[in-house]
């Protein structure tokens, strides 16, 4: 059986790699090039200075991001066989380091450590830090703490909810990825939990606790949702399931879509599933939109298409589908929306279009 240890490494892995990259690429646009990434505790040689990507040189992503979580997890190996108070310690030490990716990773990956040893002391220090490193630092005392003992966290969340996040959003956002993992270890205990919860926070949880059963078994997940009482709850986990399964296999989700669902519950499914074949597969996303038939679920299926990354980029094949929807409301205000743009982009392609489709004035 995996020990706790390296189920909580997994999971730290994987979430502060993604976290990571996100801060210092994605909030920040770039390095910051006024903090020099050497400069770590000297009890650490923890540094991405040399994996760091460079997005303007177009390294390889792949070898980029795998010796990035390599680093992450010789880090990881260090500070798990540290004790509480030099976990601590390197905590209070760390407050005063630079402000970059390679601090913001070790600070995390201690508060794992620390959730391991103590998680309520833990999150008391979580609530000493303020920004984004307040933000996910409760995020990974409470994923760590649920990979150990999933029922003692979502007990302590429920006890004291309103200290994660003034609103549902961050409160939903904790209490999801905890639900997530735990799961991973028992569905069906993570999936009661979630819908006990105020109405506010379940669409939220129990689509983050459906996508993590999907990832492993889209089958279970399907069983799932279908088990759940008839609600919001059960829609959103629908659609989440949909969309996760969609990117595994499209044929299957769109076949279990049509199967399971019905009316809106089956519209908006239909429409998840389209959104994310059309990233990866559009003719065949496309193909099969075609063959549905005509009605608000082939609609739906419509409208995700138009949004997709692939028609925005052309403008001619999204007007010949937006006129094909049924809903003469849908119909005119999608035609609208993409014959502005397409006016604004190529006016003679566009006109000339419009004037096949309707009698010039």
């Amino acid at each position: 059986m995996m020990t706790m240890i390296a189920r909580r490494s997994i999971l730290v892995l994987t979430h502060l790699a993604l976290a990571g990259l996100a801060f210092l690429f994605g909030r920040s646009g770039t390095s910051d090039a006024s903090s020099s990434p050497r400069q770590v505790n000297a009890s650490s040689g923890f540094s991405l200075v040399e994996s760091e990507p460079n997005v303007s040189a177009g390294e390889d992503s792949l070898s980029t991001q795998l010796d990035f979580v390599g680093r992450v997890g010789q880090e990881s190996s260090r500070i798990d066989q540290l004790a509480t108070a030099e976990v601590l310690s390197e905590l209070k030490d760390r407050r005063y380091l630079p402000g970059n990716a390679s601090n913001f990773l070790a600070q995390q990956l201690l508060l794992a450590r620390y959730a391991a040893l103590d998680p309520e002391t833990a999150l008391t220090f979580v609530d000493s830090m303020s920004g984004l490193d307040h933000e996910f630092g409760l995020q990974t005392v409470m994923q760590a703490w649920a990979a150990d003992d999933p029922t003692a966290a979502a007990a302590y969340f429920v006890e004291n909810r309103e200290d994660f996040g003034e609103t549902w959003e961050d409160q939903g956002s904790v209490a999801g990825n905890l639900a997530a993992e735990w799961a991973r270890q028992s569905s069906a205990d993570a999936i009661e939990w979630a819908t006990r919860l105020p109405k506010p926070l379940q669409g939220e949880v129990v689509a983050r606790t459906i996508a993590a059963i999907a990832q492993e078994d889209p089958l279970e997940a399907a069983n799932a949702v279908l088990a759940m009482e008839p609600g919001d709850a059960q829609r959103e986990g629908v659609k989440t399931l949909a969309s996760q399964w969609a990117y595994q296999d499209p044929n299957a989700a769109a076949a279990w879509v049509q199967s399971s669902t019905e009316g809106k519950e089956q519209a908006e499914a239909t429409a998840s599933v389209t959104q994310a074949w059309m990233r990866d597969d559009p003719m065949g996303a496309s193909a099969w939109v075609a063959d549905l038939p005509e009605g608000s679920t082939k609609d739906a299926a419509i409208l995700a298409m138009t949004e997709s990354r692939h028609l925005r980029r052309d403008l001619e094949a999204a007007a010949v589908w937006s006129s094909a929807i049924q809903d003469e409301r849908l119909r005119d205000e999608l035609l609208r929306s993409v014959t502005t743009r397409w006016l604004a982009q190529d006016p003679t392609a566009a006109r000339a279009w419009l004037e096949t489709r309707e009698p010039a004035p």
